[in-house]
């Protein structure tokens, strides 16, 4: 192998890519297996819940969070830890929280984000696929890297539409829900046009389980007409990791899988025509 042909300025930038999104990668995963391996999750009990807000001059929300408290046993010893949610829980409520997998003494609401976990082993697989991507062309022509891409992306696709069929068959319930106010949120030190930038979000009123709640919507607009108080939607509820959900999930992942097996045939074809 001529390694001279492997290290052009094209085969050193495909190299730095693929080591980017392999460390990139790699990072969250290694701190998902710290969070699972060192039994950092922890089921715990809401002992009390106090509801922050404050308003502007013209009436909106600018904060608006709930400061609860909440016990859980660690290692046979019974804690209590102060923790911060958008989601209004009432004493007595459970709740899953997560010691920080840095310094095990931080305590945050625990969340699972599935997608987030793929997309780790997707920049994976992508890191170690670009980096081979110069050596396989310079060793094995460019009908082998045709063949390594659609191995690749035909992986990936499989693997995405795996998690979409999981995923839909979680039981999701629908809740009726309605825009009480609207928080107006300030994104940092953000302007346009010298003057600050506003984020509006909806703060929805529902009941689950015969008790009335209320939770700030994550689907923010920067148009303050946006949300209307009174205005009534609905809610998607999934039991199966306690997540409330503004819509329901859509069948992307799957669309996107398809598209990427098609495009692994696609590669296989041209790697074929290629050796041809």
């Amino acid at each position: 192998m001529d390694l001279e042909k492997v290290f052009t300025v094209q085969g050193i930038l495909l190299i730095l890519t693929g080591v980017f999104l392999l460390v990139m990668g790699i990072k969250v995963v290694i701190r998902q297996t710290k969070i699972r391996k060192q039994d950092l999750i922890k089921e715990g009990t809401v002992l009390h819940s106090r509801h922050v807000e404050q308003r502007d001059k013209e009436g909106f929300l600018t904060e608006n969070y709930y400061e609860l408290r909440a016990e859980y046993h660690d290692k046979g010893h019974r804690m209590e830890k102060t923790v911060y949610s958008v989601e209004e829980y009432l004493e007595g409520d459970t709740i899953r929280l997560v010691k920080a997998p840095d310094n095990g003494k931080d305590v945050f609401i625990y969340k699972e984000d599935k997608a987030n976990g793929i997309g780790a082993w997707v920049w994976i697989a992508a890191g170690i696929a670009v980096i081979l991507i110069p050596f396989i062309r310079e060793a094995l022509g460019t009908g082998a890297v045709s063949m390594v891409e659609a191995v690749f992306l035909l992986a990936i696709g499989i693997s995405l539409i795996a998690v979409q069929v999981k995923e839909e068959k979680k039981s999701l319930n629908r809740i009726s829900a309605r825009i009480v106010e609207v928080l107006k949120w300030k994104e940092g030190s953000k302007t346009r046009g010298g003057k600050p930038v506003y984020t509006y979000y909806p703060i929805y009123e529902y009941k689950r389980d015969d008790v009335t709640r209320r939770w700030r919507g994550m689907n923010g607009s920067e148009q303050p007409s946006q949300y209307k108080t009174g205005t009534r939607g609905t809610l998607y509820w999934r039991q199966d990791d306690a997540r409330l959900m503004e819509k329901e999930p859509g069948r992307m992942l799957r669309y996107v899988g398809i598209v990427l097996v098609a495009a692994a045939v696609i590669c296989v074809y041209g790697a074929v025509v290629l050796a041809f």
